[in-house]
């Protein structure tokens, strides 16, 4: 069973505006938000603005996977054949969905639309990554929208990406493990 994610940059905090794209696989903190967090760091050097324009303008369909993959294959997505833990080398590649015999189009995730578990929101100037999450605290299940009120109870953690990298595993909600 997949997780479903949302790569976006947060266009209005207060309002909870963001724009993004999906990503399929392993989507929660200790899966895509760890990930997010090394890329960052790594393949990007530091600038959050370098890893949105892969992550979101050059791969405007989303992603399947980027999850330990090797990011010096080129992103391609041969879908019928291509599922992580196959033993097939192109699943090491990054798993985009506009690139390959997929070649879905566009498809932007925001607020109003994003059917997704976890969005990881970032502004490309800052070095915060919002995990926002639409598991309302106080009543203990999924909401599957983003557009609820207050939304800033679905901030889930605020990440410091040049900080200390955090516990991912006890980011993940209990009811949302598995």
């Amino acid at each position: 069973m997949s997780t479903r994610g949302c790569i976006a940059r947060l266009i209005d905090r207060e309002r909870g505006q963001f724009k993004g794209v999906f990503h399929h696989w392993d989507s929660y903190p200790s899966g895509l938000g760890k990930t997010l967090f090394d890329l960052r760091r790594t393949r990007f050097g530091g600038s959050t603005k370098d890893m949105l324009k892969v992550l979101i303008d050059d791969h405007p369909a989303g992603w399947e996977n980027i999850n330990g993959v090797d990011w010096n294959l080129k992103p391609g997505c041969y879908y019928k054949d291509d599922f992580p833990g196959q033993g097939n080398p192109r699943c090491m590649r990054p798993q985009c969905r506009c690139h390959g015999e997929q070649g879905c189009p566009p498809d932007e995730f925001t607020e109003e639309n994003a059917d997704a578990e976890y969005v990881y929101a970032f502004t490309e100037n800052d070095s915060k990554m919002l995990i926002l999450c639409p598991y309302l605290k106080d009543v203990f299940k999924v909401q599957r929208t983003f557009g609820v009120e207050p939304w800033d109870r679905l901030i889930l953690a605020e990440i410091d990406l040049n900080g200390d990298e955090p516990n991912w595993q006890a980011l993940n909600p209990e009811e949302l493990r598995g």
